[in-house]
């Protein structure tokens, strides 16, 4: 009996389904390698924007100039390798609310209205806070002669303290929501 199925025996049976069974073993390896490939792929796009996207900067800062003019400016600065289209900024509605000075709500809620385009490496300053100690002030300035101490106390007080600031903008056909956390630069 022995000695029948030993002559019995294909070798190219043998042969096909050893075939077979490497060819599916080969389909499984490849389907896993490619399915790393995509993660592979999907990681170096993702290191791609986060190394060329836009990184903005929004703070308040302070120049005093030759003229005795203070002014608080509104500087957003692009620190990324992408340029950054449609930025919009806005303050939380509790900073605007809590500011008594009406022309200076009106600075800032024009604001919110507007949109910039920062290149990489480059800024923008939009005047924030324009306070003028000369009595004769320009239309769109503050001057501090019109405020009274309470004011002006009120005021230099609520600057000090951190701003929740919203910025949004787009790039490479994508949009980007971020929260800051401004505080005001003497």
């Amino acid at each position: 009996m022995i000695v029948t199925c030993i002559c019995c025996f294909s070798w190219s049976t043998f042969w096909t389904a050893l075939t077979a069974v490497g060819t599916i073993a080969m389909a499984i390896i490849t389907y896993c390698t490619l399915s790393k490939n995509d993660e592979q792929v999907a990681e170096m796009k993702r290191q791609w924007e986060e190394d060329n996207k836009p990184y903005l900067d929004v703070r308040l800062v302070y120049e005093h100039s030759l003229s005795s003019t203070a002014s608080r400016y509104l500087l957003i600065e692009n620190y990324g390798k992408g340029t950054a289209t449609d930025i919009q900024i806005s303050f939380e509605d509790c900073f605007v609310e809590n500011i008594l000075i009406q022309e200076l709500q009106k600075q800032i809620n024009a604001l919110h209205s507007k949109t910039y385009k920062v290149l990489p490496g480059r800024s923008i300053k939009e005047i924030f806070c324009d306070i003028i100690d000369l009595r004769n002030s320009g239309k769109s300035r503050i001057s501090v002669e019109e405020f009274d101490l309470n004011q002006r106390s009120a005021l230099l007080d609520y600057l000090n303290k951190p701003i929740k600031v919203d910025v949004n903008y787009k790039w490479n056909g994508k949009s980007y929501y971020e929260t800051m956390i401004m505080k005001y630069n003497y």
